[in-house]
């Protein structure tokens, strides 16, 4: 057996709640703004699985979801160092 199921399991709901995110980070929410600012969903989101990781996997996680927020924002200012330095902290 490759994968044991509680392996399986644990990557489905890791990417699943990490496109949820990405998601909301898209959509704008009534109730969810204040003062013309909205939480970052991919942040919270980031930190909270990094708690539990080792530095690499902290590493390798924040430059994900810095490329993969670059890839659907499309900003000047990368997200790329801001995302790993905030895995790394929470590491």
């Amino acid at each position: 057996m490759l994968f044991k199921p509680n392996f399986v399991l644990n990557l489905a709901v890791t990417v699943l709640t990490l496109m949820v995110c990405f998601w909301l980070s898209l959509v704008r929410i009534p109730g969810l703004e204040l003062f013309g600012v909205t939480p970052n969903w991919v942040l919270i989101w980031l930190v909270t699985w990094s708690i539990r990781r080792t530095l690499l996997q902290a590493v390798i996680g924040g430059l994900s979801c810095g490329l993969i927020l670059d890839g659907l924002t499309r900003t000047q200012p990368s997200h790329i160092l801001p995302l790993i330095v905030v895995a790394v902290l929470t590491v």
